[in-house]
């Protein structure tokens, strides 16, 4: 499905709902809509999915859902290196949204190693890192945890040259001759259509999109 056609499908739910005219639908318009409902959708399954409404750190149980499949993406690169710490900024990694998990390689002396379970730990649980023998990083569970917008790695006695990042990536705009790849997309016109009556001031709009289905958290 292309934008064009999804206009085209959203325009035939509009007047589904609204038998009493026959609307005009700018393409801009419609495009501004749906592509809000995207957004919002695509939120609102992963908290659906994770009970977790915090986007800034880690989904540290890895649940992902198979509607957001077509989001999922990875970036790696050698991290900069600052003291015991190893970090990469989110504003580094395209499109970044929702990180997933981390797969770091780790080098001792001579001998690397792709570590794909590392230590995922929150700023509440990581407490002091220096001179804490409780808190130090090992090279077969490296400490990982997010803050000031990066995703650090506490190194105290080894290296890590590379950081491979699987994340979502934010939502593409859906535009007009693009092929639309995304599995909810009957939710997005649905919803988009809901949107566009309320935003005319249609009172049968109101409250005819399930909390359980859409679940707006904004």
């Amino acid at each position: 499905m292309t934008g064009k056609q999804a206009i085209i499908r959203l325009k035939v739910k509009i007047n589904q709902l609204d038998t009493s005219s026959n609307r005009t639908v700018r393409p801009e318009l419609a495009l501004l809509f749906i592509n809000d409902a995207y957004k919002k959708l695509a939120k609102a399954k992963y908290v659906r999915a994770t009970s977790r409404e915090d986007f800034s750190g880690f989904q540290l149980n890895q649940v992902t859902t198979d509607e957001l499949n077509h989001l999922t993406t990875s970036y790696e690169a050698a991290p900069n290196h600052e003291g015991d710490e190893y970090n990469i900024p989110t504003s580094d990694i395209e499109d970044y949204w929702i990180h997933l998990r981390s797969e770091i390689q780790v080098k001792v002396g001579n001998k690397t190693a792709w570590i794909k379970n590392p230590n995922y730990r929150t700023l509440d649980t990581l407490g002091p890192a220096t001179g804490d023998p409780f808190n130090e990083s090992d090279p077969s569970e490296p400490i990982i945890f997010f803050e000031d917008n990066k995703i650090k790695v506490l190194a105290n006695n080894f290296e890590i040259p590379s950081h491979r990042i699987i994340y979502y990536r934010k939502p593409n705009e859906i535009t007009l001759d693009d092929e639309i790849e995304v599995p909810f997309m009957n939710e997005i016109i649905d919803m988009a259509a809901f949107a566009m009556l309320e935003n005319w001031g249609d009172p049968r709009s109101q409250s005819k999109i399930s909390v359980d289905k859409v679940m707006e958290n904004e």
